[in-house]
């Protein structure tokens, strides 16, 4: 991960713990970087795809939905209850 950046956190399903979020990636779609507010909770996935890129499928607060981001990286992070 490049700068102020963290990993995506181990969330505890059983307890319902939730993060807060702001993540940004490459969207190869728009040709930008996109930066989004979310939140992580016991829906959220990562794992890798058949290009060896990571995957996660976050909360997207800003949209309302959930969203898949390749290779992202979260510039802030907080645990909520």
């Amino acid at each position: 991960m490049y700068g102020n950046c963290y990993k995506f956190p181990y969330i505890n399903r059983k307890e319902n713990m939730k993060a807060e979020i702001i993540v940004s990636w490459f969207a190869k779609k728009y040709g930008k970087t996109i930066f989004r507010k979310g939140v992580v909770d016991n829906k959220y996935k990562v794992w890798i795809d058949m290009k060896g890129n990571q995957c996660v499928c976050f909360y997207d607060t800003m949209r309302d939905r959930y969203t898949t981001a390749i290779n992202p990286q979260i510039k802030h992070m907080e645990l909520i209850q």
